[in-house]
């Protein structure tokens, strides 16, 4: 594989990857987390903490495509194979502290409402449905990013592709 070649093939894993975010977020939108009360004050935190996207979840993922092309490149899977064990780590980490949520989100205030409070069949519901949110967009992103990178590689190896582009003649003298 020549300079040239990574360089278009990496390229074209960038520029591959803008289709990455709106699947994620397309997929988002088949998860509706249900409200958890009547409380505007709760309701508001509430979507607070479930917000999406995470502004480093899509850092990591342009970092993510571009190790992979390079793994990919260097044929190695063992490299692929420690990211994604990294990876989930992480994210089990992460998930243990997305399950550390209250266990009563408005314990300790006593609405002025009852009907205001939490249930606890329907909080237990809208953190069911997070994490089955958080779970797929992660397992996605993931093969899509492998994915992107494995069609940027398949750019960079291809040589009749690289010819035809590097042969493309550039006139610099517009007039």
């Amino acid at each position: 594989m020549t300079l040239a070649g990574l360089s278009i093939g990496l390229s074209a894993s960038i520029i591959f990857g803008a289709v990455v975010k709106p699947v994620l977020a397309l997929l988002r939108d088949q998860f509706r987390i249900p409200k958890i009360s009547s409380d505007p004050e709760i309701q508001k935190n509430w979507k607070k903490l479930h917000k999406h996207p995470d502004p480093s979840g899509i850092w990591v993922g342009h970092a993510e495509r571009i190790y992979f092309f390079f793994a990919l490149a260097a044929h190695s899977w063992e490299a692929v194979g420690i990211w994604l064990v990294f990876k989930l780590g992480a994210k089990w980490e992460a998930w243990n502290h997305m399950g550390f949520v209250p266990e009563e989100p408005d314990k300790g205030r006593a609405p002025a409402n009852p009907d205001d409070s939490v249930r606890p069949l329907q909080w237990a519901r809208a953190r069911r449905i997070w994490a089955a949110m958080g779970y797929g967009t992660f397992v996605v992103g993931t093969a899509l990013n492998l994915f992107i990178s494995g069609i940027g590689v398949a750019v960079a190896s291809s040589d009749s592709l690289l010819n035809f582009l590097l042969s493309v003649p550039i006139d610099l003298n517009w007039k």
